[in-house]
């Protein structure tokens, strides 16, 4: 028996599909282990990479109380196998119809499709037959049996998943319902890479220009670049009007020469001007008088006046 399982551990870790779909199936059979019924037959793990695990549901608001749920469920899975290595779980949401469609191919006991064509069952090629072999019993059938089985099922999966307009995700390669090249997991991975490349060079240089950044990086597009410049500017202002009502209170010197730096900082990001172009008027323009007072001429009271109703 242990033979068989090093064998049948040999074929598995040889092979990337055979390893994916096992790995596909133990989680779809284990997941029920982790959440109550109610919540597994509306979901489905749609991939295990790395430390992180994908759960399909059937609509954004199981997607949402999931999320909020995550830490209990990271939790759960490590009491439940102790050698877990997963500490990240990720939602994305399709129909519940789509859902019972994988699970049944995946989870189904009955005899394949009547779909699926002679090319769609998958052979052990001989290299890998020889690994089942028993010096006593020679090649152990059953076994290849159940191994063949697991390829056709994986097969079966990705036909039915093409024939119903599901396409391969450009960067992982992930069969997906998107319009897009890439599944929405990678689109939104890029999406925050994309946002940490603009951040860091706003942070170095805040007159930036779309055209400017553009130079450096052609596949940007000046929405998504506008849109991560005006998010960092409302959150630099909030933080500004946050750190002034402290310095008023407490009169720490040191913090205030820290918020002159972020008044610059917003200042170079609103005007598009390079230092060197930025005068007071300007800065009293971008920030409010209430600010500047406090900041450059010492006025609290005229700062406290204007927050009161907040």
């Amino acid at each position: 028996m242990n033979d068989l399982s090093s064998a049948i551990r040999k074929i598995i870790e040889s092979n990337d599909t055979l390893k994916k779909a096992y790995e596909l199936l133990f989680w779809n059979k284990q997941w029920s282990r982790i959440v109550n019924k109610d919540i597994s037959d509306k979901t489905y793990v749609e991939k295990v990479s790395g430390t992180t695990i994908y759960i399909l549901t059937c609509s954004p608001v199981w997607s949402n109380q999931l999320t909020i749920l995550k830490p209990h469920l990271i939790k759960k899975i490590k009491e439940v196998f102790k050698n877990s290595s997963i500490k990240d779980i990720r939602f994305r949401t399709t129909s519940l119809q789509d859902i019972k469609k994988l699970k049944s191919e995946i989870l189904g006991t009955d005899e394949l499709s009547e779909e699926s064509s002679p090319s769609e069952k998958y052979s052990i090629d001989v290299e890998k037959k020889e690994l089942l072999r028993d010096n006593e019993e020679g090649i152990n059938e059953e076994l290849c049996w159940k191994i063949n089985r697991i390829y056709s099922k994986d097969q079966l999966l990705k036909n039915t998943k093409l024939r119903s307009g599901w396409k391969p995700c450009e960067k992982c390669g992930i069969l997906c319902k998107t319009r897009g090249r890439i599944c929405p997991t990678c689109y939104s991975i890029s999406n925050q890479e994309k946002e940490q490349r603009i951040l860091r060079y706003l942070r170095e240089a805040p007159w930036t220009k779309f055209e400017d950044f553009q130079k450096t990086d052609r596949t940007m597009n000046d929405s998504f670049f506008y849109r991560v410049k005006e998010n960092y500017k409302l959150n630099k202002i909030e933080e500004i009007r946050k750190k002034t009502a402290v310095f008023v209170n407490e009169g720490d010197n040191r913090l205030k020469e820290h918020i002159k730096e972020q008044i610059n900082c917003y200042v170079m990001l609103t005007s598009a001007l390079q230092p060197q172009y930025i005068t007071d008027e300007i800065i009293k323009q971008k920030i409010g008088k209430s600010i500047y007072s406090v900041i450059y001429e010492n006025g609290k009271r005229l700062f406290k006046r204007s927050n009161k109703g907040n």
